[in-house]
């Protein structure tokens, strides 16, 4: 039975005679929106004349679902975001309905027993989920205090100190980041890219954190060290610029699979963990020179650069043939890209931190 419906939408032949029709060719979204509108329109108007109840936005809705299950439109692309649909009008519309129907049974029952000492009770809930809300608040606010403090800490043991110890607990981060992300994608993982995504998250908190810091450490450094803390200064922004960029490869990869759109194919990944594997290479070589304060191995790092970034085209090249020759979802490949893309921004504003990081540590000395 498989078989026979699936023969019923080869379309060989048809393409055939669509290709000698020419422009005489009938358009298939006209066709389907005809339908749509006939067959909405049809049932509209039965259930009026009947008098019943109905929505016509979900009348019409429902039928454009049918008819893009009809002509096969539904896949791992669109199914997810179709089900989905379906089921937050339907539910949200009971939900919604039921809620309000039994908290206001509730509240008018409670207030009919108990007169105005009900009342008074309701105000009194009412104070203490406002006060509540204060205490989440408050202690919200306590925690982002404690960070800046921790910040504030690491910064009375020096400047230089400072600097190298959040750089290299931020590059090392990152680099697990992105194992983690990679791997969680390439298993469809969503446990781990949703644990690795929340890290990322707290990554650019901090990051931003030490961006805040920034007047109090630059008043801390010395009279005649003022010129160089503009280095300081571009390194922080290097830095969160980074952390920014490790938010737009972890958001989408955790969409994607949380979205059960199609898997990578096996050619895709063998290219992302080559991707993978110069970067966090990079990344540690990097740290190294930035926690020893080496800068002899910069000329190494920035021909390593230079590989990295022909490597990126090619992958991008790869994927766009992949794409004429019909071998990759439409959703994989936004992703692709998209990963290819952040990964060459992450590396450049690495390379130009280690830089200013370099400026910074000369002027210092």
């Amino acid at each position: 039975m498989k078989q026979f419906f699936q023969r019923q939408f080869d379309q060989t032949n048809y393409k055939k005679e669509i290709a000698l029709m020419g422009d005489s060719a009938p358009s298939f979204d006209m066709l389907r929106a005809s339908v749509n509108l006939v067959i909405a329109s049809i049932l509209i108007s039965i259930a009026t004349s009947y008098k019943l109840p109905l929505s016509t936005t979900y009348v019409t809705f429902m039928v454009a679902m049918g008819t893009s299950l009809a002509d096969k439109a539904w896949g791992r692309e669109s199914a997810v975001f179709r089900i989905t649909g379906v089921l937050s009008v339907i539910l949200g519309w009971f939900f919604t309905a039921m809620s309000a129907f039994i908290v206001a049974f509730l509240v008018a029952i409670f207030l009919h027993y108990t007169g105005m000492w009900g009342v008074g009770i309701l105000v009194g809930v009412i104070l203490y989920l406002l006060y509540r809300s204060g205490l989440t608040h408050k202690k919200n606010t306590e925690k982002n205090d404690k960070k800046n403090k921790h910040h504030e800490i690491l910064a009375t043991v020096g400047v230089v100190a400072s600097c190298n110890n959040s750089i290299s607990e931020t590059l090392t981060a990152i680099s697990n980041e992105i194992d983690s992300i990679y791997d969680g994608l390439f298993n469809e993982d969503r446990k781990k890219l949703k644990q690795a995504n929340k890290d990322v998250k707290v990554l650019n908190l901090e990051a931003k954190a030490l961006k805040k810091d920034v007047p109090k450490t630059i008043e801390k450094l010395q009279k005649e060290d003022v010129d160089t803390g503009h280095f300081y200064v571009q390194v922080l922004d290097y830095l969160r610029e980074m952390a920014h960029s490790m938010t737009f490869i972890s958001q989408p990869a955790l969409d994607h699979v949380e979205n059960k759109h199609k898997s990578l194919t096996p050619e895709q990944i063998t290219d992302l963990k080559t991707l993978e594997y110069e970067m966090t290479s990079i990344i540690k070589e990097v740290t190294d020179v930035i926690t020893k304060e080496d800068y002899s191995k910069e000329p190494d790092i920035l021909e390593h650069q230079q590989r990295i970034m022909k490597l990126i085209p090619e992958l991008r090249k790869k994927q766009v043939k992949r794409i004429k020759n019909e071998q990759a979802s439409t959703k994989a490949s936004i992703l692709f890209f998209s990963l290819i893309h952040e990964s060459k921004n992450l590396l450049l504003h690495m390379i130009n931190l280690l830089k200013s990081h370099r400026d910074f540590i000369i002027g210092q000395k």
